[in-house]
């Protein structure tokens, strides 16, 4: 990827490391966010909660090149500034930080958005503030991304009893209904999400793939056919798919939504503790499953999905609340 010298160019960068870090963070369970390890002493808490810290430092260069004001600079180095960043967010709560990372996000694109073009020309303030925002995001980032999928590489094994697979879904859906039941009914149906979608849509598509893989289980304790297969195929019909339930949840009011993602829970919960061990994580059991056992498709609608859409949400009213939106 060539290094930016625009600001457009630079603006896009930073989209697309911020989408990266999303990607590599985003199936990891609540619970794991805080396990030592990622880094040393570090959790994924902690890498987000130092990506963070930069993010402030970046700020306040920017606002100093919006004011004239030339840079400043410590003598303490940079490891130093670490340990302590780490010390004083260790207590933190996981939502405190990540909210904060998404909110010191989005305040860096508003602000770079907010300089002048000429002032990424080469010269005594462009060509610096370039190197200061590549020092503390488009190199720092990728370094992080990689720490935290190794991590996950090694750490994050599919489960392999019954009992682990039921935490796991327990864990990452008792945040996923918390985020919900945080928020007053008018706010989630306001279509300000990614697309145009409303928490009620977030929702609705939640609770569809969910119901999805639970009529397979269901199948299978009935001893029947499934309605389909596991896998759906290409990411163009995965598109469509969700493009159908959108269009479909207009017409929906939010009760019902709401009551929907309740009670095909609980059914999905049902189904998933009735089926043997054998079910679930034999990769051979079931010929229609294509050699990949039942409980890669209950993850990734499940306990892996959860989180994606847990995110949208909070990520919109953490950056809606700098902004005089909603919070």
């Amino acid at each position: 990827m060539a290094a930016p010298t625009t600001k457009a160019e630079l603006l896009e960068h930073v989209r697309m490391m911020y989408a990266a870090l999303d990607e590599a963070i985003a199936p990891i369970l609540p619970a794991q966010m805080c396990v030592p390890g990622v880094n040393g002493a570090w959790s994924v808490k902690d890498e987000l909660a130092h990506l963070t810290f930069w993010h402030r430092n970046l700020l306040a260069r920017l606002d100093g090149v919006a004011m004239s004001q030339p840079p400043s600079d410590t003598a303490i180095d940079d490891d130093t500034w670490n340990r302590r960043a780490f010390d004083a967010n260790r207590a933190r709560a996981l939502d405190d930080v990540v909210a904060d990372l998404w909110c010191t996000q989005q305040a860096v694109l508003d602000a770079l958005d907010a300089l002048l073009e000429a002032t990424f020309d080469a010269g005594a303030q462009g060509i610096p503030l370039l190197l200061a925002t590549d020092g503390s995001l488009l190199d720092h980032y990728p370094e992080h991304i990689a720490q935290i999928e190794r991590w996950r590489r090694q750490h994050m094994m599919p489960p392999t009893t019954k009992s682990d697979l039921l935490y796991r879904i327990a864990d990452s859906y008792a945040a996923w209904a918390m985020t919900i039941d945080a928020m007053p009914p008018r706010e989630m149906t306001l279509p300000n999400l990614h697309g145009g979608w409303a928490v009620k849509d977030e929702v609705a598509h939640v609770t569809f793939w969910e119901a999805r893989v639970c009529a397979i289980l269901q199948a299978v304790l009935a001893s029947e056919d499934p309605p389909h297969r596991p896998g759906v195929g290409s990411a163009e019909k995965i598109e469509a798919m969700n493009a159908e339930v959108f269009a479909a949840g207009q017409q929906r009011g939010l009760d019902d939504v709401l009551a929907d993602m309740e009670r095909t829970h609980a059914a999905f919960i049902r189904a998933v503790k009735g089926l043997p061990d054998d079910a679930l994580f034999d990769a051979h059991h079931f010929l229609w499953a294509g050699d990949e056992s039942l409980v890669f498709a209950i993850a990734g609608d499940s306990y892996e999905h959860y989180p994606e859409h847990m995110r949208n949400i909070q990520r919109w009213r953490a950056v809606g609340s700098i902004r005089g939106g909603v919070r």
